[in-house]
């Protein structure tokens, strides 16, 4: 196997994450990946790399990173975020009276039912 003790190779990583080689490379020297540089090469800490996936993240992150992944249609991504959005409750439409509105007595007047 192509690990150094806890740590694994680059290219491992993206294949554990699904995502090309240069698009984890980019992530390790932008800091946005755990990692870190054994005599010149980057290693990624698997217990690190672990808790970097359980972090809770945000949706423009996910989509950031669906957005790494080869081989994903933009589209089902932004149908699957649109769809996970929770529905907004819509105000309750007042339907218009249909009815007559009733006239008021005035005080004092007699009725005219008997």
């Amino acid at each position: 196997m192509n690990q150094v003790g806890g740590y694994l190779k680059p290219w491992i990583a993206a294949q554990y994450l699904g995502i090309p080689l240069e698009e984890v490379q980019a992530m390790l020297e932008s800091g946005e990946l755990p990692g870190i540089k054994i005599a010149g090469q980057w290693r990624v800490p698997l217990d690190q790399l672990e808790a970097w996936l359980d972090e809770e993240v945000s949706p423009q992150e996910l989509k950031k990173l669906a957005g790494r992944m080869k081989d994903v249609n933009s589209k089902k991504v932004d149908k699957f975020f649109k769809e996970m959005q929770p529905k907004s409750k819509k105000p309750k439409e007042v339907k218009a009276r249909t009815q007559k509105p009733r006239l008021k007595k005035k005080k004092g007047a007699k009725s005219t039912d008997r």
